[in-house]
C-alpha cells in the first residue's frame, strides 16, 4: 500500500505527456466556446482513461502488456504526422499571414483531405456543383476515439504491470486499487490542462499577432517532436517534472 501515493504522481506525470497536452491543445483550438472545448476535452480524457483501465484489467488478471516493439512503430507514425504537419501549418502559416488562425492538428488533417478531394472532384466531369466542405470542430465522438487511440501504449502497461507485481496485488483487491489511483492521477492532470488550454486559447484568439506566433511556436514544436519521434529519440524530449 506504501506504492499508492507513489502510482499516484505516476498517474499526474503519465497525464502531462506531450502527446495529451498536444491533443487536448488540438481539441479545444477548434471552437470559440468554452464550454464546448470543456466538453470535448473531458471525453477525450474519459476516452483516454477508459482504455487505460482496460489494458490495466488485462495486465492484472491475465499479465498480458503490449510488446515494447509496438510503442517503436506507433512512435514513427506519430512522428512522421507531426512532421507533415508542422510542415503543412509553415505553409498555411505563409499563405494566410494575417488571418491565420490557430486550428487543430486533427482539422488540418481534415482540411488537407477536402482539398485532395476537391482537386479530385475538379478533375472529374459532372453535371452539378456540389461543394465538399469539411467539419469545422471536432464532435464528440471524435473527441472520445482521439483519447482512446492515446490510451494505447506499451509504457503504461508495463508500469501498471512492474508496480502491481511489485505489491505483490496481481489477484487480490489492491491491483486494481493500484490501476483506479494510477488512472486518477492522470486524470487530473489532463483536467488541469484542459483549463490552461481553454484559457489560454480565448486569450490568442482575440490578438492576431498573438495567434501568428502561436502558430509560429506550434509548427516548430511539431517539427523537433516529429523528428524525435520518427528517430527514436525521445529521451531529447525535455521532461515536465525535470
Amino acid at each position: 500500500m506504501n506504492l499508492i501515493p507513489i502510482v499516484f504522481l505516476l498517474g499526474l506525470r503519465h497525464g502531462i505527456d506531450w502527446d495529451h497536452i498536444s491533443a487536448i491543445s488540438d481539441i479545444v483550438s477548434t471552437t470559440e466556446l468554452k464550454r464546448k472545448g470543456i466538453r470535448d476535452a473531458t471525453l477525450y480524457i474519459t476516452g483516454h482513461a477508459l482504455v487505460v483501465m482496460l489494458i490495466g484489467l488485462a495486465v492484472i488478471s491475465l499479465g498480458v502488456y503490449i510488446p515494447q516493439s509496438f510503442d517503436t512503430v506507433m512512435e514513427k507514425a506519430v512522428g512522421a504526422t507531426l512532421i507533415f504537419l508542422g510542415v503543412y501549418l509553415l505553409i498555411s502559416l505563409f499563405l494566410e499571414r494575417g488571418n491565420f488562425k490557430p486550428k487543430s492538428r486533427w482539422m488540418a488533417v481534415f482540411e488537407i483531405i477536402q482539398n485532395i478531394q476537391l482537386f479530385i472532384h475538379n478533375r472529374i466531369p459532372h453535371n452539378h456543383h456540389s461543394q465538399i466542405t469539411p467539419p469545422r470542430q471536432i464532435d464528440r465522438k471524435a473527441a472520445f476515439t482521439i483519447g482512446m487511440i492515446h490510451g494505447i501504449g506499451a509504457e503504461t502497461s508495463t508500469q501498471i504491470f512492474l508496480f502491481v507485481s511489485a505489491a505483490g496485488a496481481e489477484k487480490t483487491v489492491v491491483g486494481p486499487l493500484i490501476l483506479f489511483t494510477f488512472v486518477l492521477g492522470l486524470v487530473l492532470s489532463n483536467s488541469f490542462i484542459t483549463i490552461l488550454a481553454v484559457l489560454g486559447y480565448q486569450t490568442v484568439k482575440k490578438n492576431s499577432n498573438l495567434r501568428i506566433v502561436l502558430g509560429v511556436i506550434t509548427a516548430i514544436v511539431s517539427l523537433y517532436v516529429g523528428i524525435l519521434f520518427f528517430l527514436g529519440h525521445t529521451s531529447f524530449l525535455p521532461s515536465v517534472f525535470g
